[in-house]
């Protein structure tokens, strides 16, 4: 792509290490682990376990599930932001006046809130592994921890993409809440139709005619899902040996990577037909 993509992307960044809220929230994961450690070593020091570690067994993955569910946060506020203060502040019109295309424009805004999710969530769980001995480090290993990131990365884009879309129709409020119940319908939509630990479909019979069925047959159809790409992740996380792929493995990547190009060719068409 032209030069203009690259400084466009560079600037969008620099927008968003400006942002206050990302700041604020740099700051507050930073307490969270240092207070997640700190609680930890108190209790090891007194010989009391917690229910949590027992569920989850070592605690950078107790870090890891809070560090993600907050990363998922922050990428759909930073997909509401993406280019919604663009047209706020009028700084859309300028920009596309340029020989910079829409795609260019949409692409650069949104890989730059990506990036930005991606290294504020590589940090977060660095930080936590910085703090804890290895023995406490997931089974497999600094390697594991780091490939079950990667992996969730792509549960963030597609919270950022979300994030876009409702942005357009709707306030920032408004859109913050929506995401979250989307996300939330999603997760429960890709349960009841898959199977919770192995994410191999549900081979009971499904009342298709109930009309809470049916949305949860939408919901989990025709959106990508982001519980997939956890339970991939959780695997990779807690050291499980990964098989090849069955088919149905197979078809989630596929429905997970269709769907997401489609939830952007979504907000590309409408921010191609409108008018600036």
């Amino acid at each position: 792509m032209r030069l203009r993509f690259y400084t466009l992307f560079i600037n969008s960044l620099r927008k968003e290490y400006h942002n206050k809220t990302l700041i604020a929230l740099a700051v507050f994961t930073l307490l969270i682990i240092l207070g997640i450690n700190g609680i930890f070593n108190l209790l090891d020091g007194a010989g009391v376990e917690l229910p949590l570690e027992a569920i989850f067994g070592q605690r950078i993955t107790i870090l890891y599930k809070i560090i993600t569910l907050w990363s998922g946060v922050l990428g759909i506020i930073l997909g509401i932001n993406a280019i919604s203060t663009d047209f706020e502040y009028n700084a859309a019109v300028p920009i596309l006046a340029t020989p910079l295309s829409k795609g260019e424009y949409l692409f650069a805004r949104i890989s730059a809130s990506w990036a930005t999710a991606t290294i504020y969530y590589t940090i977060s769980i660095l930080c936590g592994v910085l703090l804890f001995s290895q023995d406490q480090i997931a089974a497999g290993g600094l390697g594991s921890v780091l490939l079950a990131l990667l992996m969730n990365t792509l549960s963030i884009l597609v919270m950022i993409l979300w994030g876009v879309l409702f942005s357009l129709f709707f306030s920032r409020g408004i859109s913050l809440i929506g995401v979250v119940i989307l996300s939330f319908l999603t997760q429960l939509s890709y349960s009841l139709f898959h199977n919770s630990a192995t994410g191999i479909a549900n081979t009971v019979a499904i009342d298709y005619g109930h009309p809470y069925v049916l949305v949860a047959a939408v919901l989990n159809y025709l959106t990508p899902q982001r519980a997939f790409v956890h339970q991939i992740s959780d695997t990779i996380l807690l050291g499980s040996e990964i098989s090849p792929l069955p088919a149905e493995m197979m078809f989630n990547s596929f429905h997970f990577i269709v769907t997401t190009a489609l939830l952007y060719a979504a907000i590309y068409w409408y921010l191609h037909r409108k008018s600036l």
